[in-house]
Parts: C-alpha cells; structure tokens; sequence
C-alpha cells in the first residue's frame, strides 16, 4: 500500500544582497550546486517565480525580468522602508489616539458620577426649600392671625 500524505512546501523569499562599497544589490544562490532540498524560494520579480534547485536559480536570474527588478531593488527596498516607516507612524499615531480615547472615556464616566452626586444634592435642595416655603407659608398665616388678634383686641380695648 502506497501512501498518499501530502507534503507541506515551504516557501521562502529569496532576496537579492546588497554591495555595502558600491550600494548596488547582486544575486547570490540560497542553493549550492547539486543540492535538492524541500524550501522552494520565491522572488518577487514577478507572479510565480519559484524556484529549488541551483539549475533553476541559474536560469531564474538571466531572465529579463529578474535582471529589471535587480537593476531597480533598490527602489523597491526604499519603498519597503517608507511604508514600513509610514504603517509604524501611522501605529504610533493609533494607538497614542486609542490611548486619549480611553481617557476621554474615563473623564466622562467621572463627570457622569458628579453629575449624580450633584443632581442628588440639588434635589435635597429643593426639598429643604420647598419645606422652608411651607414654613414660611405657615408663619405668614400665624403672623396673621395674631395681627387680627391684636387688631380686635385694639378694637375691644378701645
């Protein structure tokens, strides 16, 4: 009995390398010569390019296209860096946002319980007014009624 198992491919990307003393990228083969192993290489000179063995990495790099993208890598990796540099700000700036947006979250929540309090205390105002008046009321109509007592007693008293 045959077994049938499918083997994963890994898949790694082959980059060229860059000549610190002229600045310019070249090629040089992740595969020795002879050498078959499992890791397939991409490289993103165009839509498929794969390749495994030393033969194929050869024959990958003479292609027009390889050679038009090395001659303009360093375009592409100074890309890479300024998204890369605009994606960190634009993180940086995310979460410094989320982070004010946290505390003006917290700051509302904290004037929503002094609005309680307050709104509570203002109410206890009111009812300790609205007694008051009531007293008033009741003082005014005592004070009254002892200033017609005192008027009738003028009146009697002659």
């Amino acid at each position: 009995m045959t077994s049938r198992a499918i083997i994963p491919t890994t898949y790694k990307e082959y980059k060229p390398i860059l000549d610190i003393t002229s600045g310019k990228y070249y090629d040089e083969s992740p595969v020795n010569k002879g050498e078959h192993n499992s890791i397939h290489y991409r490289c993103s000179c165009k839509k498929g390019s794969i390749f495994r063995t030393f033969t194929e990495y050869n024959q990958h790099i003479k292609t027009s296209a390889h050679q038009l993208h090395l001659k303009d890598y360093h375009i592409i990796v100074e890309n890479e860096e300024n998204e890369k540099n605009k994606n960190n700000n634009l993180l940086k700036e995310n979460e410094i946002l989320k982070r004010k947006l946290i505390n003006r979250e917290n700051e509302i929540e904290k004037l929503k319980k002094e609005n309680e309090i307050f709104k509570e205390k203002y109410m206890n105002m009111v009812r300790k007014c609205g007694a008051f008046a009531t007293n008033m009321t009741k003082n005014k109509k005592k004070i009254d009624k002892l200033k017609q007592e005192n008027n009738n007693l003028k009146n009697i008293a002659g």
